[in-house]
């Protein structure tokens, strides 16, 4: 300072030279020589730069200053009783010459420099919007010849002073928003703590939170991080929040929504707002690249905002920062779901092996041990002693079955009627009024159907499965307390995201639109923990389960080739997705002759049955039992041996086959007897229960399907069935 005075001092001193050297300087060194050297040419009490507050015009912070008196702290002040406040609001220069400190009795600058003279500069940024002032005090009066020499030399350096102050705003508000990339302790919820308490400093409001919405339709948000009064509100965070009836409802829409006052007044609904005693609100919308409504940033003020705050560079700068960490955020939170979806998946589809291959297996065994008591009851006399014990160990057997069938529905494997076109929109009331009893008082059900839902191709009594066990999921997680389950039908398309997250593992196979099935609750939700086994068979988190539950879903919509995805956040919900193929509109139809030439009853002595199993126990009692139907009977272990077999013969009338075999498979089984003896008739058998009509069209011709463990009137009934269809067939076709 010293030496800078000496400058001034000298006889060759050219005042214009000095100004250009500090011209050369830039950022807080530039701003911070524009005062020095100011204040010493002209001989000033004080010099300052300072900005204005983002959301008002009240406060100036000083970004450089030269004072004669350095025993004086001037960081910021308020410009209501200060002579700035003129410049500030009709954005024009003013001047006193004289008598500052009777003018201005309750400004403590002026009193504490005992300022008397005053020249203030207004700062303009590109946008026409005051962001600052330029100020020199005096303690002695000026002349106006002085103050024209003042004015004169500094007009020409206000552009370059309102482009660097602006530039300081804006890099300041860029360094107080960077999160160090290499900081692995920062993760997102301290990320976004960090976000809102700098929007708090560098815009000076009351309080800002960030948001992000929760589900597609954003009915809903999340408060991730908040601030008030310059400290975090912990409390606040993961809290659930309706649009409706919030000024942040308009940003669903827009990309900014501006109350300048009167907050309150216009949302009365909000103890938020009183809380905060807040008045005035700005809020930035958050989106994704496609134009979804991600979230959003709200500052909210315990005075009124100035409207410039809405072109604001530096809140600009807050509100993209924001954003790119929400749409970080998501994205990550959008990888990390399809890394423990693939996970899950291939956990799943372990299990569903093994538990289909532990089926069959017993289903073999069932089929052996049911058979061979029902033929032991039909040697003895009704009234031996024998019979009740038998009777019920084959009672207990078919309860057996049934346990089975419920690892064949998690395996994807369920047995049921044919396929047939179904509306969900029945199957839901069909549902609801089943469950109609289970549903308390305190439970809200919305169901939402497009009117132009398509049907879907489907079992019945599957689909109302999935629907029981979603819905009994449902009230489960609510544990009896208020809230809501919603069940919504609607023709969407579905995204590569979305077919990424299905666990079915026929995602690839989708129509680009499907009929998706959602049931959404609002219950406790799931942890990561819980959530990784919410499809194990038989797991649950309640004391009583209800068998399979959710993994029977999982097995019927794998069965289906639907798509199925979930997501829980606790506290907060979970949502089950389910996508099913639109039903064809032309679907293909079976063989139906002539009423006039159907046959009643098959002749037994037409033919040889040739009967085909790998499994020893399961051959023999098959043959005996078709024996005892009054067939003939020719049995092989494998498919090889029946097909060397029907080259050898011309008196085979009909197979029946097993579907799993080692070699070569029922179906290529099939398909080379069938090359031998053409419409061949089959009666084909599975321990997986996985035949369906429309799988394989050219094999399912005059073919009755057969599911293990079946009982001999069963049987009966399969094989006399699939000998009538045989012999019309063949009228027909003459």
């Amino acid at each position: 300072m010293d030496k800078l005075a000496n400058m001034i001092n000298s006889p060759n001193a050219n005042i214009s030279d000095l100004f250009a050297e500090a011209a050369l300087k830039s950022g807080p060194a530039f701003l911070q020589e524009i005062c020095d050297v100011a204040r010493v040419t002209f001989g000033a009490q004080l010099a300052l730069i300072g900005s204005l507050r983002i959301v008002e015009a009240r406060r100036i912070y000083v970004l450089g200053s030269s004072k004669q008196n350095p025993n004086i702290a001037l960081e910021a002040y308020d410009v209501c009783a200060a002579p700035c406040r003129r410049v500030l609001t009709e954005a024009t220069m003013v001047v006193h010459l004289e008598d500052l400190q009777n003018r201005f009795p309750d400004d403590p600058g002026v009193q504490a420099f005992a300022s008397q003279s005053y020249i203030g500069f207004p700062l303009i940024d590109e946008l026409g919007e005051s962001i600052g002032i330029f100020v020199l005090e005096w303690d002695t009066p000026m002349s106006e010849e002085k103050s024209r020499n003042v004015i004169q030399t500094l007009e020409t350096l206000l552009p370059r002073i309102s482009a660097e102050v602006s530039t300081q705003i804006v890099e300041h508000a860029f360094q107080a928003l960077m999160i160090p990339i290499d900081d692995e302790t920062k993760d997102d919820t301290a990320i976004f703590r960090t976000i809102v308490l700098q929007a708090a400093a560098l815009s000076q409001v009351h309080a800002v939170l960030l948001a992000q919405c929760i589900d597609d339709d954003a009915q809903d948000f999340k408060i991730l991080a908040a601030a008030a009064g310059g400290d975090l509100l912990t409390s606040a965070e993961g809290h659930l929040v309706k649009y409706d009836g919030t000024p942040c409802h308009n940003l669903k829409t827009k990309d900014t929504f501006f109350l300048e006052r009167d907050l309150q007044l216009a949302f009365p609904s909000m103890p938020l707002f009183q809380d905060l005693n807040a008045e005035a609100y700005l809020g930035f919308g958050a989106r994704k690249k496609n134009g979804q409504p991600l979230g959003h940033l709200a500052l909210i003020h315990d005075r009124p905002m100035a409207p410039r705050a809405l072109r604001s560079p530096v809140l600009r700068v807050i509100a993209s920062r924001s954003t790119q960490e929400l749409r970080r955020h998501v994205a990550e939170a959008e990888r990390k779901s399809l890394a423990d979806t693939i996970v899950v998946r291939k956990k799943l589809e372990s299990l569903g092996l093994m538990a289909g291959t532990i089926a069959h297996d017993f289903n073999n065994q069932l089929t052996a041990i049911i058979g061979h008591t029902e033929l032991a009851m039909l040697d003895l006399p009704p009234a031996h002693s024998a019979m009740p014990s038998l009777q019920i160990a084959k009672d207990n057997m078919w309860r057996a079955r049934d346990v089975i069938g419920d690892l064949m529905d998690f395996a994807g494997n369920a047995s049921g009627s044919p396929a047939e076109r179904l509306s969900l929109s029945d199957l839901i009331n069909h549902t609801l009024s089943g469950l109609n009893a289970e549903i308390p008082q305190t439970c809200q059900i919305d169901v939402s159907i497009e009117d132009t839902q398509p049907e879907i191709f489907g079992h019945k009594a599957q689909i109302i499965q999935i629907l029981g066990n979603l819905i009994l999921n449902a009230l489960e997680a609510l544990e009896e307390r208020e809230g809501a389950i919603k069940l919504q039908v609607s023709l969407v398309p579905i995204s590569m995201q979305e077919r990424g997250k299905c666990l079915t593992g026929c995602a690839p196979a989708l129509p680009d639109m499907c009929v998706a099935l959602e049931v959404t609750d609002t219950g406790r939700g799931m942890e990561i923990a819980t959530a990784e086994r919410v499809f194990d068979p038989f797991f649950s988190t309640k004391k009583s389960s209800r068998g399979l539950g959710l993994a029977g879903v999982l097995g019927i919509a794998r069965r289906m080739q639907a798509g199925l995805t979930f997501q829980s956040q606790p506290e907060i919900g979970t949502s089950f997705r389910l996508y099913f193929p639109p039903a064809p509109t032309d679907p293909p139809t079976a063989f139906v002759p002539d009423q006039d030439s159907l046959t009643e009853h098959p002749n037994p002595s037409l033919g040889k049955i040739l009967v085909v199993d790998d499994k020893p126990e399961v051959l023999d009692l098959i043959s005996r039992q078709v024996e005892r139907l009054g067939h003939e009977v020719v049995s092989v272990m494998s498919g090889y041996e029946a097909i060397a077999l029907a080259k050898s013969t011309s008196d085979i009338r009909a197979v029946v086959i097993d579907v799993l075999m080692p070699g070569i498979d029922g179906w290529e089984t099939l398909q080379r007897l069938r090359n031998i003896s053409r419409d061949l008739p089959a009666l084909v058998m599975s321990g997986y229960s996985q035949i369906e009509q429309g799988s394989k069209s050219d094999e399912l011709k005059l073919v009755q399907v057969l599911n293990k463990p079946f009982s001999l009137e069963r049987l009966k009934d399969s094989l006399e069935n699939l000998l009538i269809d045989a012999q019309n067939y063949k009228v027909y076709s003459n």
